[in-house]
């Protein structure tokens, strides 16, 4: 690397670990009291200021850069999300919640009753229902209890953090994997919806993986993964209803995708494509038919939570811009209340991981131009849109929005992974082995 790189490199670390800096002040100082108008002008600064660092970087999305202990990190990752998500799990949280119970008596009737086979479950679930089968088999082998239950939201948590790093690896390279699927490990939310039986947990989990197949399959052209991408979307449809959102920001990005990368020019890769939503169709036809024939069914609890229920136009528009307003300040000021999804009130991030989202935010658009950037910021607005579009008494919900924390620590790993890239590419050999010890 010759002088001059040398100094901009050098510039661009020292801009970066400033633009966090910043971004801590702007949260600590003014955005956590709610004083918004002075901490989103010094976010606004740090976003000018990483637009920059954006154009100076000729570097490509994708960095492939191996880390020592790599595999030995993601283990002690899991061993310690599992002790956050197992340990004393019928016990804490305490009781059985009504949900909990419900969820556990109709998968227990999937079990018993051989006639009993449903493809989605009305009445007081409301739900598809391939999670109940998942529940089913751990009554199967830990009896009809709370236990159980647990069993089957827990174990889906513990998978979505290693699906986490390997779609982190697969965007943005190894280290940033790591760094979000420790985040996450850690995420007192993701913690606990994977403690509660309840079935919003499987919406990050699909969500991830999905995401994951679609990328890894772009980048291979493998049919496999094109393949595994359409079962995975068509599966997470039986989910959770926030999933249902997935589908489409998949095709707004396919679209960016398509334009930045010029596939209508890779006509090969057509083939594995059709195959790939021949899966997607395949697996959600039970689910589509049953909607068709039964559409009051289907579409009642969408209905039952709809924030436009009974109201007119002008207080609709009413309701979603407070709505709205809510659910983009649950982050760094206001959480939600309900002590069953949070510690009431609290914002979803403490004030460093706060910083941090709007650090990556700002990363994320300033490099929007390219496709594994700009999934981020349209995957939290996607995302978001169950909670916003749902009753405004219950905003901001972190339930129906659980899709988006998977999305959130992708973000604050790209925000604190800005001055680490900039040390290895501005220190070399020395960089890597000093960010690795990080």
């Amino acid at each position: 690397m010759n002088i001059r790189a040398l100094r901009t490199y050098a510039r661009l670390s020292v801009a970066s670990i400033l633009a966090i800096v910043a971004a801590y002040i702007a949260q600590v100082q003014f955005i956590s009291r709610g004083d918004f108008t002075p901490g989103l002008i010094i976010v606004a600064a740090v976003a000018v200021v990483l637009v920059m660092l954006a154009r100076q970087e000729s570097t490509t999305a994708r960095v492939e850069e191996p880390l020592a202990y790599e595999k030995v990190l993601l283990v002690l990752i899991l061993v310690f999300g599992a002790a956050m998500r197992f340990w004393n799990l019928a016990g804490v949280p305490e009781g059985v919640w009504y949900d909990e119970a419900q969820n556990g008596l109709v998968a227990n009737q999937i079990l018993t009753v051989a006639s009993y086979k449903p493809v989605y479950i009305g009445d007081l679930t409301q739900l598809p229902a391939l999670f109940f089968y998942y529940i089913a088999a751990f009554i199967a082998i830990a009896g009809p209890n709370i236990l159980a239950v647990r069993l089957a939201s827990a174990s889906i948590g513990l998978l979505t953090i290693p699906l986490v790093y390997l779609l982190g690896k697969e965007l943005y390279g190894p280290r940033v994997g790591l760094i979000a699927a420790a985040l996450l490990a850690l995420d007192r939310t993701h913690i606990n919806f994977s403690r509660f039986g309840m079935n919003g947990i499987t919406a990050p989990f699909f969500l991830v993986l999905s995401l994951y197949l679609v990328v890894r399959a772009l980048r291979t052209r493998q049919t496999r993964y094109f393949v595994g991408a359409g079962i995975s979307v068509g599966l997470g449809l039986y989910s959770y209803l926030a999933f249902n959102v997935v589908p489409v920001l998949l095709v707004v990005w396919l679209i960016q995708y398509v334009i930045v990368e010029k596939m209508w020019r890779r006509l090969d890769i057509l083939r594995p494509v059709a195959i790939g939503v021949a899966a997607f169709l395949l697996v959600i036809a039970p689910l589509a038919l049953f909607a068709i024939q039964n559409p009051d069914v289907f579409s009642e609890r969408a209905q039952t939570v709809s924030l436009f229920q009974g109201r007119s136009l002008a207080e609709s528009k009413d309701a979603f811009l407070e709505n709205l307003a809510k659910h983009a300040e649950m982050f760094n000021f206001r959480g939600d209340s309900n002590g069953r999804h949070n510690l009431p009130g609290a914002p979803m991030l403490q004030d460093l991981a706060a910083a941090l989202f709007l650090v990556g935010i700002a990363v994320a658009l300033a490099r929007s131009k390219k496709p594994a950037y700009s999934l981020l910021p349209l995957g939290l607005v996607m995302l978001l849109l169950p909670g916003i579009l749902s009753l405004d008494f219950e905003a901001p919900q972190f339930y129906r929005t659980i899709g988006v924390i998977p999305i959130v620590w992708l973000l604050i790993a790209v925000g604190l992974d800005q001055p680490f890239a900039m040390l290895n590419r501005c220190l070399g050999p020395a960089g890597r082995g000093i960010t690795q010890a990080l």
